[in-house]
């Protein structure tokens, strides 16, 4: 009988042994075909590691249970890999954790993966998968975590996910980054585990549900930004009472902001910016959130004052209110301790700046732009290691001269006093900070030369990759001696792509002058690169040196007093997009290696003293019309009407009694040394006049005339 029993438990043994073996061989076919699906494996860690002759449980990205020796865990996060996903993967019944995101997986996701039953764990964000989001998820019992972000899923969220008992186990899902249409399907908000929900950047609409926050006693994120949603935000929000983080922000939210947000006591995040807005202004409640750090309502028309609740707020790092209505004087952020970012752009601000300025030592963005803050500048003074990373004064109505003591800021990366009424000298000590991207001086009362280089700047501005100085009364040469050494703007960098400025909750914005008109270009990225020096009263020639600098991108030097011939090293400068040298004293042929620039898009160069045949190509060179050449009495060929007759005419000044404007258009430094007396007070005031103004003919047809007349008569 012993022997018996002892038989029976070990045939049973063996039994087992030999079902598990089938199943250990069952997951290792099921991952061979996955493999065998794989189209790109550029570490080919598949190739060489997952081999046949060993055990499945020592391959990579491959965990088994201690128990069965079924695989429980694969994990293959970031391998560059590239195909679609074999059904195959739906064998792995003891599969808890799945997770292939940051590949380049395509298709769809395989019907088979719902046999998956004890799976937990699903992130197959960040690739290219697509079609909607399947129903048979709702049929994975025990599913914690789904991960789908990042893809290219469309449709509709299906509502049958949240109904009745399915996905109960449910706690994070994260579908932001997708192509997803319709109504967020209320039964989310049904789901009592689920305490992180993100579905961000989407197009979904309709709105939240009145009771949206009765049934989710866990929620810790909520992240529905980048939609269409509409109404107003629900006024039981305080019901989500474990709330960190609320994203609602660029939808269409109206109505007030519920004043019972500020019982969100472990609020730490709040998201509320580009929205229809919220008229009722920030409710003073708000200052109740002690544990916020990020508060950001821009562009949401708030009006009124800044409540001074919000100094109970002693965790603050960032408060953004940009582009609102808001009025009043600024208050004194100081009693803000942990404050290290402050933007208050785009308002209706009066008074002077608060005394934060001073105190810049723990401080790193300060950007109050498009205000009406007046204020003498000069008085402030910037202490020895300074932390501030970022300065954006611009439209305001400063005054005084830019504090030398902003050279102790040694990390600045952005500097912008545009648009004011500053008074100075350039600024040569902003050569010495090393990290500065961008400096903006545009539309100030700026003079003097720019080219003066002291012993400290041999190497000035390496990783500047925006310089703005126009519309002042800068004088001397063509500063060549800072151009070379915009390292920054020598080389492509295809890797930075949209990649920002190294500033912490970075927001801000640049205004461009592009075809006369203003631009503001919003969340500035690296390889924005300009050197805009127009309306100044700049001379000499520009020098092939430009030609170095590959990357580019807007060039403005137009209405100075610029002589000499276009470079031919500009046809370099392959990534140029916009090309202005109008209203100067260019003289030659236009270059042909321009015709080179393939990205050229808006090119100016009327009002010159330009000759020659106007290059012709097939390309984007083209495209541009007359007004790209008008005011040059030499040109001809296509697009304009004078045909070319024969070699170009030699360029030569016109003589006295000529009627053509040869003399006219150039009217620059040329009417400062021309005469004696009247003469030289005419030539100096009317050159700067027709500086600014863009040199209309009628004036200095009348300037000329007048001009003959009295030196007639001296003579």
């Amino acid at each position: 009988m012993e022997n018996l029993t002892f038989a029976f438990a070990l045939s049973i043994l063996l039994f087992n042994s030999f079902a598990l073996s089938l199943n250990s061989i069952t997951d290792k076919q099921s991952l061979i075909f996955f493999k065998n699906s794989i189209t790109s494996n550029p570490y080919t860690i598949l190739s060489t590691n997952w081999s046949q002759n060993t055990s499945v449980c020592s391959w990579i990205g491959v965990s088994c249970g201690l128990k069965q020796g079924r695989v429980t865990a694969l994990d293959l996060y970031g391998y560059g890999l590239a195909g679609t996903l074999a059904p195959h993967l739906g064998n792995l019944t003891f599969l808890r954790y799945l997770d292939i995101s940051n590949n380049s997986f395509t298709g769809i996701l395989p019907f088979e993966l719902s046999k998956l039953r004890r799976l937990k764990v699903m992130n197959v964000g960040d690739n290219s998968f697509t079609g909607e989001i399947p129903t048979w998820l709702g049929s994975l019992p025990k599913l914690e975590a789904l991960y789908l972000y990042n893809n290219s899923f469309l449709g509709k969220i299906p509502s049958s996910l949240f109904n009745n008992s399915k996905l109960q186990t449910l706690q994070i899902l994260h579908l932001h980054y997708n192509k997803l249409n319709g109504s967020i399907p209320h039964g989310i908000f049904n789901v009592s585990s689920l305490r992180d929900i993100r579905i961000k950047s989407n197009s979904l609409s309709s709105w939240l549900p009145s009771n949206m926050c009765n049934n989710m006693p866990n929620i810790q994120i909520l992240s529905l930004s980048y939609n269409r949603i509409e109404g107003q935000i629900p006024s039981n929000i305080w019901k989500c009472t474990h709330l960190e983080i609320l994203s609602l922000s660029f939808n269409n939210f109206s109505g007030n902001i519920p004043h019972q947000i500020g019982k969100l006591r472990f609020l730490t995040t709040l998201y509320l910016g580009y929205n229809n807005g919220f008229p009722g202004g920030v409710p003073p409640e708000i200052g109740n959130l002690t544990k916020l750090e990020i508060l950001n309502i821009d562009d949401a028309s708030l009006t009124g004052n800044i409540p001074f609740s919000i100094f109970n707020m002693s965790s603050l790092k960032m408060l953004s209110f940009y582009d609102n209505s808001l009025s009043g004087s600024i208050p004194n952020f100081q009693n803000l301790p942990r404050l290290k970012a402050l933007y208050l752009d785009y308002n209706k601000f009066t008074g002077s700046i608060p005394p934060i300025m001073g105190n810049m030592k723990a401080f790193s963005v300060l950007s109050l732009s498009n205000n009406s803050l007046e204020w003498d500048i000069t008085s402030t003074t910037f202490p020895k290691n300074c932390s501030l990373l970022a300065l954006n004064l611009n439209g305001n109505k400063l005054e005084g001269a830019l504090p030398q003591s902003l050279s102790n800021c040694l990390n600045l990366i952005y500097l912008d006093v545009g648009n004011n009424r500053i008074h100075d000298t350039f600024p040569i000590w902003t050569g010495n900070l090393t990290d500065l991207s961008i400096l903006v001086l545009r539309s100030n009362n700026f003079s003097g030369t720019v080219s003066s280089l002291t012993a400290k700047t041999m190497l000035p501005f390496p990783k500047l990759h925006i310089f703005d100085i126009s519309h002042n009364a800068f004088i001397g040469n063509f500063p060549n001696e800072y151009v070379r050494n915009f390292k920054e703007m020598m080389d492509v960098h295809e890797d930075y792509r949209e990649e920002q400025l190294g500033l912490p909750f970075y927001t801000d914005s640049f205004t461009l002058t592009l075809k006369g008109m203003d631009r503001i270009l919003r969340n500035i990225q690296k390889t924005l690169t300009i050197i805009d020096m127009s309306s100044n009263r700049f001379s000499g020639s520009i020098p092939n040196s430009i030609g170095k600098l590959k990357s580019l991108i807007y060039l403005n030097l137009s209405r100075n007093c610029l002589t000499g011939v276009i470079p031919s090293s500009l046809g370099n400068v392959s990534a140029l997009e916009a090309l202005d040298l109008s209203s100067n004293q260019l003289v030659g042929e236009i270059p042909t290696e321009l015709t080179k620039l393939t990205f050229l898009s808006v090119m100016n160069l009327s009002m010159n003293n330009l000759s020659g045949m106007i290059p012709q190509s097939n390309g984007q060179f083209s495209t541009f019309e007359n007004t790209s050449y008008v005011g040059n009495s030499g040109l001809c060929g296509l697009p304009l009407t004078q045909k070319c007759e024969g070699p170009s005419p030699p360029v030569m000044l016109q003589e006295e009694d000529d009627d053509d404007y040869g003399i006219l258009n150039g009217f620059c430094w040329q009417a400062v040394v021309s005469g004696f007396g009247f003469g030289f007070v005419i030539g100096t005031t009317v050159g700067c006049v027709i500086l600014g103004y863009g040199r209309p003919k009628w004036l200095v047809e009348w300037i000329y005339r007048f001009y003959r007349i009295k030196m007639s008569e001296k003579s």
